[in-house]
């Protein structure tokens, strides 16, 4: 197992790190751009105040436009809309921010023209707002880890398909016919090592790598962080329509020990779903 392999300081296990050396030179990683990355970093210091956020951001005009916005949308805004830049990053705080920038710099590896492309960001971006939902029915603040676990949790798949159309296809047509086909036959990695890759190659949390490593797993046996992303995923299967999922929604609930009212939660998700998709386009 891989799993709460990364420590707390960012260091990668000697099994885990073997595997991640070889993604990054078999798979085409999306990379991250400098304003991103400088801001991540930023977002990660506490001694870091929004003067000097903003002075960041402002640096790349397209990700300072997406914090205004996003800053603007009911899934952030406590008053009224901001006016500057500064408001802004005020506005979604530094947890927000974190992941306007993840958001930012993963959206544009997506050719949303393409039908898997498009399924998978949406399906993405469902588990992010599913996952945070779930993390704040246990008193975690709106727009932490959560939402950048959900947003990640299946970029493997976009990095599979990127690194080799034609294998990837040939992956899902052969998991039609032997289910027991496996990622790592084709790609080295299956997709969740892939995206916890990913996020250790950005510099985010520790504990997202972790949680990615974790997320096909049972909530019961994953408590924290990686149970709100096994249930986010869950949950934004069911709401796009799998039966099998929605049926086992309270089980899973019972299962993590949550004490929340999975009907609630998944209205909870639509409404936040169908008022913020436009701001993370």
């Amino acid at each position: 197992m891989l799993q709460a392999a990364i420590n707390d300081q960012g260091q990668v296990s000697p099994e885990l790190r073997s595997v991640f050396v070889d993604v990054s030179e078999h798979c085409t990683l999306p990379p991250l751009p400098q304003v991103a990355a400088r801001a991540l970093v930023l977002v990660q210091n506490p001694e870091t105040d929004f003067a000097e956020m903003a002075d960041v951001i402002e640096k790349d005009p397209a990700l300072a436009a997406r914090v205004l916005r996003m800053a603007s949308s009911a899934f952030y805004v406590r008053t009224s809309p901001p006016n500057t830049l500064q408001d802004a990053v005020r506005a979604v705080g530094m947890s927000g921010l974190r992941d306007i920038i993840v958001a930012a710099a993963l959206k544009p590896a997506f050719d949303l023209d393409d039908r898997f492309h498009r399924q998978l960001w949406d399906h993405s971006l469902a588990t992010a707002v599913a996952a945070d939902t779930v993390a704040r029915t246990t008193g975690a603040s709106r727009g932490g880890v959560a939402f950048v676990c959900g947003l990640l949790h299946d970029a493997g798949r976009l990095v599979h398909h990127l690194t080799n159309p034609k294998a990837f296809d040939e992956l899902h047509m052969a998991e039609r016919d032997e289910p027991s086909m496996d990622e790592r036959e084709y790609f080295g990695a299956s997709h969740d090592v892939v995206a916890s890759c990913l996020a250790w190659k950005w510099g985010l949390d520790p504990r997202i790598s972790n949680a990615l490593i974790a997320h096909h797993g049972e909530p019961g046996q994953n408590p924290g962080l990686p149970a709100h992303l096994i249930l986010g995923d869950r949950i934004a299967r069911a709401i796009q329509g799998d039966p099998d999922e929605e049926r086992a929604l309270s089980a899973n609930f019972l299962a993590a020990d949550l004490d929340a009212d999975p009907a609630t939660v998944v209205a909870e998700v639509e409404k936040n779903l169908a008022e913020n998709r436009a701001f993370f386009e």
